[in-house]
């Protein structure tokens, strides 16, 4: 069971990863800036949704406070099954329930199937051998640093440190902030023994994740803040001439790009979300086709040429290809969809 797991969810982004570090390895000439260059590459990738899943559990705090300020109210007043009455109201009211507090594990969630398919990569990874990076001697040992004598990971402590960092900026409230730190720690202790190269993956992780979280701490601040208030007396724009100057500087992609997706940004919300939903079932269908459908009737013409033993895992591979390649195009799609769609 677990091998057909592996073979979904895990093996096609392990081959991924696999074949983008080498491509890298091809340009840097060099192992440990390739991982570098692959933690942030996936990050930049991923940026979207993450914070799609940022601003969810930014808004489901906000509720949160809010049912919190009313049920405070509710206690000085009422108790028992009637107290539970009237918060089960109040929250269908809200349309909350504390389980969307859960949202802000979601960026975390997502990244534990790349972390897991890192650590398969490394762990398979003879070519990582006694390569060295900066103080690292071997990319598939733990680095070392001797200190009065004993042997101290900088890695892992590097890692902690920009997780609780993290933790302090982006969190205000005791228990996010105590939630934060555990999960710091529990990585701290999975990973302190751990090859070189996958703490350094997730060490750029962590910083990458830090950076995002400053500069959002920045720009809201700039929000805030009286010097930068929108209420200003903006000057009067032509929507004609606007419009004609931003032509005239699109390039002849951008041009293309606008003419194939225009009219479909054109139509009424309700008619795009139907399009919207018809192009993903599409998608499916087509990957569906091309990567389960196809060559399961290809191994099922002649079943005697293809090794038995190696069926479940086979299948379980090109439905996990189906999985991945499937949100790889519905991902890059939604880069051209509206907003709040």
């Amino acid at each position: 069971m677990l091998e057909i797991l592996y073979c979904i969810f895990i093996f096609p982004i392990e081959q991924i990863l696999k074949w983008t570090l080498f491509a890298l390895v091809k340009i840097t000439q060099s192992y440990g800036l390739s991982i570098i260059l692959l933690s942030i590459l996936v990050q930049l990738f991923m940026l979207k949704i993450t914070l799609y899943f940022d601003n969810k559990a930014s808004a489901v705090e906000f509720l949160k406070t809010q049912c919190d300020e009313k049920i405070k109210e509710f206690k000085r007043v009422f108790k028992g099954a009637e107290l539970q009455s009237y918060i089960h109201t109040l929250y269908k009211q809200k349309h909350f329930h504390p389980s969307f507090t859960l949202f802000g594990l979601s960026s975390l969630m997502l990244q534990i199937p790349l972390f897991i398919a890192v650590i398969y990569l490394i762990e398979n990874a003879d070519y990582l051998q006694n390569v060295s990076f900066l103080w690292m001697d071997n990319l598939r040992k733990p680095d070392s640093i001797i200190v009065y004598g004993f042997n101290i990971h900088i890695l892992p402590l590097l890692m902690t440190t920009f997780a609780l960092v993290n933790v302090f900026c982006n969190s205000r409230k005791n228990g996010q902030r105590i939630q934060g730190i555990l999960i710091a720690i529990l990585f701290l202790i999975l990973l302190y023994e751990m090859p070189s190269a996958l703490v350094l993956y997730w060490t750029c992780n962590m910083g990458f994740i830090l950076l995002k979280t400053i500069l959002k701490k920045c720009q809201d601040k700039k929000c805030t803040d009286p010097k930068y208030s929108t209420y200003k007396k903006l000057p009067i724009i032509d929507p004609i001439k606007r419009n004609s100057t931003i032509q005239s500087k699109q390039s002849k992609f951008s041009k293309l790009l606008l003419h194939i997706f225009t009219p479909y940004t054109m139509l009424d919300l309700d008619t795009y979300k139907t399009y919207r939903d018809i192009s993903i079932l599409a998608i499916l269908n087509i990957c569906l086709l091309a990567f389960v459908f196809s060559p399961y009737v290809v191994y099922n013409s002649d079943i005697f040429q293809f090794d038995t033993n190696q069926v479940y895992q086979t299948l379980s591979t090109l439905f996990g290809i189906f999985l991945i390649s499937s949100f790889f195009i519905v991902y890059f799609t939604s880069f051209f969809t509206k907003q709040n769609c």
